[in-house]
């Protein structure tokens, strides 16, 4: 989809982007149905920025410069990297809910062709030396033969209370801690109510707010059957890259120009026209950038990518999420995403592992992987260690979107149509992207 100009001369547009991350993907789409004449420049050479996937971490893939502190260390197994074409290692892999607008939006713009699907149902607490599935339907209520019937009762009440509540209408303070709440309202244990906000809601700790987490439970709890018995797809090959690439498509048809691999210079003149590293130049009415990565705070973050398969985590799909409860409440939770080569990650027989937290030190995520290892045994191949400081990483796919609207609305004055339906084509590919 690059456009590469032969001569100098200044083409004119209405808005210029930069930074191809799937927020402003979503936004140049959305420009481009609504007639806007758009330029998507990203000075490296593929799709993404922080929603990229390394396609292999021995390449020298250039990362993006929300990036710090990438380091590299090889593991212990004896089997090595298999080819890069095999490997697509998300840096900021996120839960898609088949209730998210993200899903209907694929679906009303006709795109959903570009990107396939596998399902996750499986949530996992660590705590205390065992590793425990977190009821995540009502159907798991029902049918367990070791909870109590007083604590199905509760748990029940407290699950009817996420699915009717409005947060507008909460009859708690939507400040109070989801931990305290469960606890002195719904009388519910300690390794229930862990279960619940560490695993399905992914508070980053005990104090995390009932205002932060009811959206991601509410989310759980709608996008139960809406596909199958799962409440999160996985969008193959890497899930923000993937969807990335799929809006970028949609652009690139409605006449969007991308160019790629280009740094571009800032204004110098009062036309403002910019000069990109290959002298090509041009002009916008408006200019999207992204924002400064130095305005927020870093999280941590660890993938191992492992000789070994979780297929008894996974329970018929493809990935699994665990929560590693903290030893001192004050201390963060350290979240765990696992796929495997059905989520096309990586090649038949290893895994891909996603350690994430806020503060979390190496020692932290080192013993993390331990309990998980005296749990499903892996040997390692290598270990990706690295920071992210970017205002989206906090962010759900529905914030994306809504980020996006917000910007489409104010460029375009109000008048315009977000992301109107388009034909259909389906949600599913039958081949290979």
């Amino acid at each position: 989809m690059s456009d590469q100009v032969q001569d100098h001369t200044v083409e004119e547009y209405d808005v210029l982007i930069e930074g191809t991350s799937l927020m402003h993907s979503i936004l140049a789409t959305a420009l481009s149905l609504d007639g806007s004449k758009v330029v998507h420049i990203d000075e490296h050479d593929y799709y993404g920025a922080i929603n990229a996937c390394i396609p292999h971490p021995y390449d020298g893939h250039a990362l993006p410069a929300s990036v710090r502190d990438y380091n590299m260390i090889p593991g212990s197994a004896q089997t090595s990297l298999g080819p890069a074409r095999e490997y697509n290692i998300e840096l900021l892999p996120r839960l898609l809910y088949t209730s998210s607008p993200m899903i209907k939006i694929l679906q009303n713009l006709g795109i959903g062709e570009y990107v396939q699907f596998k399902s996750l149902n499986s949530f996992y607490l660590y705590k205390d030396g065992e590793l425990e599935r977190a009821p995540s339907s009502k159907e798991d209520i029902f049918t367990s033969t070791t909870m109590p019937l007083i604590v199905k009762r509760r748990l029940m009440k407290f699950i009817k209370f996420c699915a009717e509540t409005s947060p507008d209408q909460l009859e708690y303070d939507k400040k109070e801690s989801l931990v305290k709440i469960m606890k002195e309202q719904f009388r519910l244990e300690s390794d229930m109510i862990e279960a619940v906000s560490f695993a399905l809601a992914g508070a980053s700790n005990a104090q995390a707010s009932l205002g932060d987490t009811l959206p991601n439970i509410q989310a759980h709890l709608k996008s139960l059957g809406l596909f199958g018995p799962f409440p999160v797809v996985i969008p193959m090959y890497g899930s923000g890259s993937e969807l990335t690439q799929a809006f970028c498509r949609k652009a690139a048809v409605k006449g969007c120009t991308y160019i790629l691999g280009q740094k571009m210079d800032s204004p110098t003149t009062p036309d403002n026209i910019f000069r990109l590293s290959s002298g090509h130049q041009l002009s916008a009415k408006h200019v999207v950038k992204p924002r400064n990565p130095t305005e927020c705070s870093h999280t941590t973050r660890r993938i191992y990518i492992v000789v070994g398969e979780f297929q008894q985590l996974m329970n018929g799909g493809d990935g699994a999420v665990i929560a590693f409860a903290p030893e001192k409440a004050e201390d963060q939770v350290i979240h765990c995403q696992v796929y495997g080569k059905g989520a096309g990650v990586c090649p038949d027989g290893q895994s891909v592992i996603h350690l994430s937290g806020g503060d979390i030190t190496p020692g932290q995520f080192d013993a993390a992987c331990q309990k998980l290892r005296a749990k499903c045994p892996f040997e390692i191949i290598v270990t990706l260690e690295y920071k992210l400081q970017d205002p989206s990483v906090a962010q759900s796919y529905d914030d994306l979107i809504n980020e996006a609207q917000s910007l489409f609305l104010s460029l375009t004055h109000g008048t315009g149509d977000f992301l109107p339906q388009q034909p259909q084509e389906g949600l599913d590919r039958s081949d290979d992207y």
